[in-house]
């Protein structure tokens, strides 16, 4: 493989009674039943690719695969909530009064 280093966004979250693992950069998704389950299984897809790219050599025409935008939106939505929640938490920790009027956060 080249030297190329590429950061690749993934997640994994309960879905249902299941748990999915996701590759919003090239467009993989896997479903298990445990949480370390899906981590191995996306992985083992993400490896699997790549690796499968590369030796038709299609690796630049390949990597990155975005997946659709509302994947990407989701992704997005997950990763932003636990800074909301630390956020928040910090500012009760500091005895701030937070505020929420007409769509705006106030912080006193």
């Amino acid at each position: 493989m080249d030297d190329r280093n590429i950061i690749l966004r993934c997640y994994a979250y309960r879905a249902g009674s299941t748990y999915k693992g996701e590759c919003v950069d090239l467009d993989l998704l896997v479903e298990r039943d445990t949480l370390p389950d899906a981590v191995r299984a996306l992985s083992d897809a993400v490896v699997g690719y790549v690796d499968a790219a590369h030796e038709q050599g299609w690796l630049d025409q390949l990597v990155p695969r975005r997946s659709p935008l509302s994947r990407r939106l989701k992704y997005r939505w997950m990763t932003l909530l636990p800074r909301v929640r630390r956020l928040i938490g910090e500012l009760v920790e500091t005895d701030r009064i937070v505020s929420f009027s007409d769509g705006r956060v106030s912080v006193a």
